[in-house]
């Protein structure tokens, strides 16, 4: 069978941050390390429960490799998040 994935082009981050915002109603989380990043997830060993920093709807803005988000993609972000890192590291960014 086939599956399609509907998408979408956007010729500018902010076209797109308005077509997320209002048209989905998403929340736009940059995912870099950022002094204001929280945990993309925290876990409580004792209760077992993992918690997340979103309650809505939300799309995750990825930047290069590299050198992370450009200052254009960061404007568009309303949150930032990291991938917290357990073993010999301090986060990631992907």
């Amino acid at each position: 069978s086939r599956f399609d994935v509907p998408f979408h082009h956007f010729y500018t981050f902010d076209e797109a941050r308005q077509y997320l915002v209002r048209e989905r109603g998403c929340m736009l989380m940059g995912v870099e390390i950022e002094p204001n990043a929280v945990p993309l997830m925290t876990y409580d060993r004792q209760t077992g429960k993992a918690t997340f920093p979103f309650s809505q709807s939300t799309a995750f803005v990825l930047g290069n490799e590299g050198t992370g988000l450009s200052e254009k993609q960061r404007q568009v972000c309303d949150k930032f998040v990291f991938i917290p890192q357990h073993r010999g590291g301090g986060g990631s960014a992907s």
